[in-house]
């Protein structure tokens, strides 16, 4: 898949890309123990995805809190 070399980051990626990607690792990790720890399984994605030259973080994978735009940090950090 990628050689040597820098790594993409997901939120770079295109949707088509992304939805491709999610589909082979959800194959792969089908077959994985089972494991409800949040760690464990971002580590597993982030190692697939590194073989296949993209990067992730946790923000990455768990997006942006609905609450937290600027005006209203200013407003919360203001009292």
């Amino acid at each position: 898949m990628s050689g040597c070399g820098r790594l993409r980051r997901w939120s770079s990626l295109d949707d088509d890309e992304r939805e491709r990607l999610l589909a082979a690792y959800q194959r792969l990790a089908d077959n994985d123990p089972p494991t409800c720890n949040f760690a464990v399984k971002l580590e597993r994605m982030q190692r697939w995805l590194a073989l296949h030259g993209v990067s992730i973080s946790e923000d990455e994978i768990r997006g942006k809190p609905r609450y937290a735009c600027r005006r209203s940090l200013a407003l919360i950090s203001s009292s």
